[in-house]
């Protein structure tokens, strides 16, 4: 109790206490309204950068598929270039096979092995 609280009644301290209850209240409310808005955003962001680096993987084997077609790399510099992407993947493969492409284009090329 605060020295004042003694020239307050009992009705104004009440008062008091409610708006300074509200106003906490209210603060908390913004505060949470904005982490949860940044963590949205966050979300939406992750999804839309896995989004397009699936995208990029299946451009990356069309363009080898399709150079190969070509006989503009042999089949064993495509080989190569999937062992080395295959190094860059790997951490994304020992969380997540099914949704990366590339894994069963390297698992294909190590049947034919």
């Amino acid at each position: 109790m605060d020295w004042t609280d003694l020239f307050l009644s009992p009705e104004m301290r009440n008062r008091r206490d409610i708006k300074s209850a509200n106003q906490k209240m209210q603060h908390m409310r913004r505060r949470m309204i904005e982490k949860t808005g940044r963590d949205h955003q966050q979300d939406a962001r992750l999804l839309a950068l896995e989004q397009e680096n699936d995208q990029l993987k299946l451009m990356l084997m069309d363009l080898i598929n399709l150079l190969q077609s070509k006989g503009v790399i042999a089949e064993q510099d495509t080989v190569d270039i999937i062992k080395c992407a295959a190094v860059v993947i790997q951490e994304e493969a020992s969380n997540d096979d099914e949704d990366n492409p590339l894994i069963d284009f390297q698992r294909a090329l190590r049947e034919e092995e």
